[in-house]
């Protein structure tokens, strides 16, 4: 802080405590001396004694201003830092009452942050409850123990991505035919799940209406005008591709006889490779050898059941088929998966070469070793955090 000595010379205020306490000295000192001296008595001249009288007086006055200045220059000083620090004191005060008032805002926000968190918490419950109870209902509609497949080996894995799927799996059997199905909605979870008791439902509607040997791809072209016209009905005429991809095959009563069509989801047999019967490749079928099995690879119409921009009829397709011949039907949720050291996807060619790996085991043990590799090849890099991608769902049914 600044000071001006005199109230002219600019100095540090210890710079003027010294320069006070100099003069101070000085003139306190002289007036010690001149009100303590004393002239010899041979000295009587007016003016020496008038002058002698006046030093030390001005000296006396000297030390009198000097003490003045220097309480009046400390007292404003004094004066200027007790100004300041109620200043302070003042923004500290309205500091802390800010700090106070922010807190209770925070407070308040932090009540209301739990209260919301509550209710969010309470309708997750309700929520999940909900489609947990959903879950129930619908894997009472998929059986793992399938009355109809009766005195056949088959397995069936389903593993929906949340708790409830938009994959779905259905088996009716009338007289000695027996009709399968594997389906992949649109989506996921919840809307999913609703598009799969839609399909379910309507599956079973088509065979209590119709009397006949149905065919697979007459049940598709049936299957796809009834979704279409609900959701034209229930949304004004809005075009949605909301649907599903599905594979159904009928296996006639002979045992002998197998027909099949499919809306992006294919058909895969295996059979060994010492029956020398296989039917011829096409556009439509491909066959994969190993040196004891065939994998022969039905490939499906490029179109879902549902609306799309080039909608065809569905193609029937019809092979025959020989004792101990094993068949699958998927969703893409096990092809579309990543993992591996790379997280790539899975891809048909590796789950080709895995079904037929496992043509010595038996279906249930089929079963196991496909979960077990979906879940290593899931955990093979730790790094990529890989987690399921889609529902998952695979049939496996082989002829005894």
């Amino acid at each position: 802080m600044k000071i001006k000595f005199l109230g002219i010379f600019p100095v540090t205020r210890k710079q003027f405590e010294l320069i006070e306490g100099f003069f101070f000295v000085f003139f306190f000192s002289l007036t010690i001396f001149f009100f303590m001296y004393r002239f010899p008595a041979y000295i009587d001249d007016p003016l020496v004694l008038f002058h002698a009288k006046f030093l030390k007086y001005a000296a006396l006055v000297s030390t009198f201003l000097i003490v003045i200045e220097y309480q009046y220059v400390v007292g404003k000083m004094i004066s200027t830092q007790k100004e300041i620090i109620e200043r302070q004191n003042l923004e500290l005060r309205e500091q802390k009452e800010e700090i106070l008032r922010q807190k209770e805002e925070l407070k308040e926000q932090r009540d209301i942050a739990q209260q919301q968190y509550k209710i969010i918490a309470e309708q997750k419950k309700h929520i999940t409850d909900g489609i947990i109870y959903a879950s129930t209902i619908q894997r009472s509609l998929l059986p793992e123990d399938v009355d109809v497949l009766e005195g056949f080996e088959y397995f069936i894995f389903y593993r929906p991505k949340e708790i409830v799927s938009g994959d779905f799996y259905w088996f009716y059997r009338r007289g000695g035919r027996i009709i399968i199905a594997a389906a992949d909605c649109t989506g996921h979870g919840v809307p999913g799940a609703f598009m799969s008791l839609l399909g379910i439902t309507y599956l079973n509607d088509i065979m209590a209406k119709t009397f006949h040997d149905i065919m697979p791809h007459e049940i598709l072209e049936e299957l796809r005008s009834r979704i279409i016209k609900t959701f034209e009905r229930k949304l004004g005429g809005e075009e949605r591709k909301d649907g599903m991809d599905i594979a159904i095959y009928v296996i006639e009563s002979d045992r002998e006889t197998l027909h099949y069509a499919g809306a992006n989801n294919p058909l895969y047999v295996v059979r060994a490779i010492n029956n020398n019967s296989f039917p011829s490749e096409s556009e439509k079928i491909k066959i994969q050898y190993n040196h004891e099995y065939t994998l022969i690879h039905i490939k499906p119409d490029k179109m879902p059941v549902g609306n799309f921009r080039s909608m065809k009829p569905f193609t029937l397709q019809t092979i025959k088929i020989m004792s101990g011949d094993t068949f699958y039907t998927f969703s893409d949720g096990i092809l579309d998966q990543f993992g591996g050291e790379r997280g790539k996807r899975m891809g048909s060619a590796r789950f080709k070469k895995l079904l037929l790996s496992i043509q010595g085991l038996s279906m249930h043990e089929q079963k196991t070793f496909i979960e077990r590799a979906i879940d290593d090849w899931m955990k093979q890099n730790p790094e990529l955090k890989v987690t399921q991608l889609d529902d998952m769902l695979l049939l496996g049914l082989r002829i005894p």
